[in-house]
């Protein structure tokens, strides 16, 4: 389970036992590792003793319960109290107001949440690596305020450093720092604290230009590695992604046991973009035990190379379970301009994990035919990715069905383009179409009392789709067991239902619905768990 920096899952409280001579705070966090409470009054931090004591009882999934107990109440322990928590990757505290009225003691709460960190900050280069910016989410209730620190010196909104916080939906606030003209002077450690009158959370990130957490900020720089290799499955296929700063844009070689890979067939090699941040992707098709070993990125530019390693074996159990996120589906139709030099095609999609997409013209791989042929994805939001072909010098005999296939765990989309000339001009035939494309997350609907799950997924397509679904790759047909409707809703708008009958734990497993029509084609997997 990942490290985090603590965060308050439930808000101070006060509760009053043996008959209000004795009061009870109690207040729950989120951290990992285990963090260092401390609780104070008025500022001043609170000693225990025979009449006050603190403890903090493990609850499981990193949440831990804190309680501070004070006995034989006085008016004299009115105050402003806080608990604050700490660890190595940032620190949160929270306050309560005890107030007495009548020689009673009175809850002065303020609706509202404490500052908590929902996305840690990170660093992104911009602006030909001129200009970092350092970035963070926050919940809070008031709105809180942002404060900046280098080496725990406060850093002013002014000059090189420009200091805001957006808000968002749902007490949501993006907060960022940036700094232009980057120097070499610049690294060191950087926090943000954040503030309201319930409290404060706090979180750190070191600017090392010699390290893995940022790239040299200059108008140029050598390949480095900002999140190293990690594994993700589909099916029989495995992914590797990581990350890395370089500019310009590096290229990539992999290899397995300090072999070239160069089978085409094999490995599909991807390149996502996002300014001088750029995600590598290795797509291992028809996995065999052979494919365990050793594997290493080398990442080379103008300025230097790095390299990053990753151990595969194929023998280790599988994780069944599927990643929260979405499946990927497009959210336009395909674009074309033309120039006279060339020819792109656009489409946009949405996404999470991470995507990894192919183009074909016919059953070819277009890495493969032509390097006039030059594919791109692009991220232009949290998941949201622009997919682009360009055929430089475009001629009439390009015309075909090009097909682009994108993929993660959570499922595949298919976008069949039919592009064709009319003289020197492209353009597409049956633009009116539209491939197939998943609308909302997929649902799970269980019913105790019917003895039935049913699950759901929402689609749009044009012409109507040939709807198949699938258990662990086999073909499922309406029987006894198995009720399948496909309903429409609205224009280009259809509701696609499974549902089990008399459900058991050997119902469970991988289920897999496919849409297809003569424009593309998505697949949505669902993991279900039945339990009785």
């Amino acid at each position: 389970m990942s490290d985090k920096a603590p965060r308050i899952t439930v808000k101070p409280s006060l509760q009053q036992l043996d008959n209000g001579n004795k009061l009870e705070f109690h207040c729950q966090i989120e951290a990992s590792p285990k963090p260092e409470i401390k609780w104070s009054k008025e500022n001043a931090q609170i000693a225990e003793s025979a009449r006050v004591k603190s403890r903090v009882e493990p609850k499981g999934n990193n949440l831990y319960d804190l309680y501070l107990v004070i006995d034989n109440l006085t008016s004299d322990d009115s105050g402003q109290f806080k608990v604050s928590a700490k660890n190595r990757l940032g620190e949160v505290s929270a306050a309560i107001a005890l107030n007495f009225a009548a020689e009673t003691a009175q809850k002065g709460l303020q609706d509202g949440t404490a500052p908590n960190f929902t996305q840690k900050p990170t660093i992104k280069s911009d602006a030909d690596g001129k200009r970092l910016c350092f970035e963070c989410k926050i919940k809070a209730d008031p709105e809180p305020e942002i404060f900046w620190f280098r080496d725990n010196q406060p850093i002013a909104n002014k000059g090189r450093f420009l200091i805001y916080c957006d808000k968002l939906p749902d007490n949501m606030y993006f907060a960022c720092l940036e700094i232009d003209d980057v120097a070499m002077d610049d690294a060191g450690k950087y926090k943000v604290q954040a503030k309201n009158s319930l409290g404060e959370s706090n979180a750190s990130i070191t600017l090392n230009f010699d390290s893995d957490e940022a790239a040299p900020p200059s108008a140029g720089g050598k390949p480095v590695f900002v999140q190293k290799p990690f594994i993700r499955q589909l099916e029989d296929k495995i992914f590797f992604e990581c990350k890395l700063d370089a500019q310009p844009l590096p290229t990539f070689t992999w290899y397995l046991d300090n072999s070239v890979l160069n089978n085409p067939a094999k490995y599909k090699k991807r390149i996502l973009s996002q300014g001088t941040t750029h995600t590598i992707i290795l797509e291992i098709n028809n996995l065999t035990a052979r494919d365990s070993g050793d594997y290493k990125v080398v990442a080379k530019n103008s300025h230097g190379e790095a390299d990053a390693n990753i151990k595969l074996n194929i023998e280790s159990k599988r994780n069944a379970k599927l990643p929260d996120g979405i499946a990927p589906h497009f959210i336009s139709k395909p674009l074309v301009n033309q120039s006279q030099e060339s020819l792109l095609i656009q489409l946009e999609l949405e996404a999470n994990p991470t995507p990894s997409a192919s183009w074909f013209l016919d059953t070819k791989d277009l890495n493969d035919i032509d390097s006039r042929f030059i594919t791109t994805t692009e991220k232009i939001s949290s998941d949201k990715y622009r997919l682009s072909l360009e055929i430089k010098n475009p001629k009439n005999t390009d015309a075909g069905l090009y097909r682009c296939v994108v993929v993660n765990e959570l499922g595949e989309c298919v976008a069949n383009i039919f592009l064709q000339f009319e003289g020197n001009k492209a353009g597409l035939n049956k633009g009116d179409q539209l491939p197939p494309s998943i609308i909302e997350k997929p649902k799970i609907i269980k019913d105790e009392v019917k003895r039935t799950v049913r699950i759901q997924v929402k689609i749009r397509a044009k012409p109507e789709a040939q709807i198949s679904w699938f258990k662990e790759k086999q073909a499922l047909k309406s029987d006894k067991k198995y009720k399948i409707e496909t309903k429409k809703e609205a224009d280009n708008s259809y509701l696609l239902t499974l549902e089990i009958s008399d459900f058991t734990p050997a119902d469970g497993g991988l289920f897999k619905v496919q849409a297809k029509n003569e424009s593309g084609q998505t697949n949505a997997n669902i993991h279900l768990n039945v339990e009785v």
